[in-house]
Parts: C-alpha cells; structure tokens; sequence
C-alpha cells in the first residue's frame, strides 16, 4: 500500500512538470497580461489628468523614455531589431537580465510591455518550442512565429563575446502576444494585478519572472532561460516600483477627496434642515397667536348711523347680555335716548 502511494505520488509528481514544460512560462504570462490589460483601462482614466498614477503608466506601457502616449500607436520598437556585432551591453542576456552596463539602451523593469517580450520571445533555434508544435510558450505554439516547415532563429545571446547571434521572431513577439494583451483588458483591478506580481518579485536576492533555473541570465539559451531577471540593483528603478508607490498617493488622495465631500454634503443637509425647521417654527406661530376680538362700539353716531342701524346694534347688546344670563341694568328706551343724542 505504501508503495503504491509513492509510485502515485511520482506519477502526479512528473505529470506536472510534463504540463509545465509544455506550456512554457504561462502562469507568469498571465500575471504580466492580466496587469497590463487592467493598467490599459486605468489609462483611459487617467490620461487626460496629471499626477504620479498617470506617470507610472505611462511608464508601464510605453516606457519610461517614449515620447507616445497612445495605445494605438503602439507599435514595435525599432531598436528592438538592430543587432550590432560587437555590441555587447546591448544583448538579450542584459536587457532581460542586468542594469548596470553602462550605455545600455532596455534594461529588466524597464516597462511591462518589455519585460513580457523577455518572458516570451523564442530562444535560440527557437527554444524551448522548437521541434514541437504541440509546445507553447505565453500560451502560443511555434505556428505563430513561423509558417509550418520555416526556420525559427529565435533571440539570444552567444556565450562567446555575450553578443546577441540572432533577433528573429521579436515583432511576431510584439504583434501576437503583446497586442493581445493591450487589447485584453477585461477589467482587472489594478491593485490586485500588480500584487500578484510584487508577491513574487519583492523577495530577497535575485528574483525572476519565468521558468529559470539557479544562476540563470535569462539569455535565451537552454542553459540561460527564456526569463526575466531582477537583480537587486534593478528591483530599486522598475515599473512596478513606481506603479506600487502611484497607486497608495492615488488611494490616499482620493480617501481624502472622498472625505472632503462628505464633509461638505453633511454641512449642506445641516443647514437645509436648520432652515426647514426655521420655516415650521415661523408657521406655527402665525397659527396660534390671538387674533382681535370683536368689540361694541359706544362711539358716538355719526351722521352715517340710521335709525335701523341704531336698533341692531340695541338688539345685539341687549341679546349678548341675556345669553349670558346677565340682567338688563338700564331700560331699552334709555338706550335709545343715548344713541340718539
């Protein structure tokens, strides 16, 4: 029983690195494609506007010495493609693997959209999907770079002189996987793409996107990877370094706009209540203050007065006094005498 747990166990075991080995650098792939798909939306956000966010993805996506700032535009650089013999620090191995030569033109972290061309451009003769058609790399089997039956050259670096011997492949590179992921932003939250990555780059020492093994160079070779390389004098000048930053000054700058206009609402309703309650206060004192009561005039009569007039206003005295059942103190024809005077 025992053994058969372990010969499982082995069987699951090679399983995964068989699927791992054929689909060649997919899972960090993803985490590259899914963050520029999120940062392309945030762009059309921010774009117009000032500020570190806007600058760090534009850093992300263009890079940090591009002069454009339109996705449709974004084309393949064309220095990407000019190998010049003898250049040495302009090399795959240090483009996707170091900073420190000086007069060197890309460097790892340099933006998103260069490091995902390290993580997916063929190396040499085409490796690590050379010879397979059923292999992938990014996701992408060898029919997207060449035709069936074609030659696949790949980019690499030599270990002789550490000059690159071929740039093939590099713009079928940039027009399927690249632009793909330009096109494919579905939405992701930015913060928690670019997490995902920082997770794994954050780490101490050297640190790598890709399949990679201990000392690698990420040259292109089966020796030095198809990868991207991070060494601690990188880490300190990458993109997402300066994403990172952008992102918390966006968040705390927006937590305090948010707060300000709260602020400002509550202060509104307050005073749109203090005058509403004013208004019912000034209603229901006009409702109940006294209103003047009626009185019998004794004024003397005036020219105006008639005989009729006279006896109505008897008739309501004289009516008022016995409704309240008070006695007549003085006869009705002395009331006439003194009306008549």
């Amino acid at each position: 029983m025992i053994k058969f747990g372990l010969l499982l166990v082995t069987v699951i075991l090679v399983f995964v690195e068989s699927e791992d080995m054929r689909d060649y650098n997919k899972d960090d792939y993803k985490l590259l494609c899914d963050l520029i798909g999120a940062a392309v939306k945030k762009w059309g956000e921010v774009r117009e506007s000032g500020g570190p966010l806007r600058d760090a993805l534009k850093r992300t996506l263009f890079g940090k010495e591009s002069e454009n700032n339109d996705l449709s535009k974004l084309n393949f650089p064309e220095d990407y493609t000019k190998k010049v013999d003898g250049d040495l620090k302009n090399s795959r191995k240090h483009w996707c693997g170091g900073c420190t030569e000086v007069g060197q033109k890309h460097h790892p972290g340099e933006s998103a959209l260069h490091d995902l061309v390290c993580l997916c451009a063929p190396g040499q003769y085409g490796w690590p999907i050379s010879g397979d058609d059923e292999k992938k790399l990014c996701g992408k089997n060898q029919s997207n770079w060449i035709l069936t039956g074609g030659e696949m050259k790949g980019w690499y670096t030599v270990f002789l002189g550490e000059k690159d011997q071929e740039r093939e492949q590099m713009s079928e590179t940039w027009e399927t996987i690249i632009k793909d992921c330009v096109r494919g932003g579905d939405g992701n939250d930015l913060q928690t793409a670019l997490q995902a990555i920082t997770e794994k780059t954050r780490k101490v020492g050297v640190q790598y996107l890709g399949k990679h093994g201990s000392g690698y160079s990420c040259g292109g070779t089966a020796g030095d990877g198809v990868c991207v390389r991070y060494p601690p004098e990188c880490v300190r000048n990458t993109w997402w370094k300066e994403l990172e930053d952008a992102i918390m000054k966006y968040k705390e700058e927006s937590e305090k706009e948010d707060t300000e206009q709260k602020k400002s609402e509550s202060s509104e309703k307050g005073q749109k209540l203090k005058a509403s309650k004013g208004e019912h206060k000034a209603q229901r004192q006009s409702s109940h203050s006294p209103q003047p009561a009626s009185r019998v005039s004794f004024s003397p009569q005036t020219e105006g007065d008639t005989p009729q007039e006279a006896e109505k206003l008897i008739s309501n005295i004289t009516g008022k006094h016995r409704e309240d059942s008070s006695l007549l103190t003085m006869p009705q024809r002395f009331l006439w005498a003194v009306l008549l005077i």
